[in-house]
């Protein structure tokens, strides 16, 4: 038998349910957040470590290239400086226009 109360606890627990998955997504998301907030911050201390390590590589390859060439070391210094300067400034350049493109 079908009571006036039935649909109103159908509809209370259904209520119930729904409040409990939204706090579950809140929180959720806030370990999502901050999961993220933490690998970017791990990432950009990587690159920065990469970075120098990559420099410091450079000038060792320029440096024996001095060496096996006779050319003064900071030519090869400044020729891998300007390689690098404007390799990065294409690859930052290609992805603007990629960004713009897409929005």
């Amino acid at each position: 038998m079908n009571t006036a109360s039935e649909p109103d606890s159908r509809l209370a627990h259904l209520r119930e349910l729904l409040e409990a998955r939204m706090a579950l997504a809140k929180i959720e998301v806030q370990h999502d957040i901050a999961c993220s907030k933490r690998l970017g911050i791990i990432a950009g201390v990587a690159a920065v470590v990469v970075i120098i390590g990559l420099t410091f590589l450079t000038l060792v390859f320029s440096d024996y290239l001095a060496a096996l060439t006779q050319i003064d070391p900071i030519w090869w210094h400044l020729a891998f400086g300007i390689v690098m300067t404007f390799a990065g400034g294409a690859a930052i350049y290609l992805s603007w226009r990629s960004f713009r493109r897409e929005f």
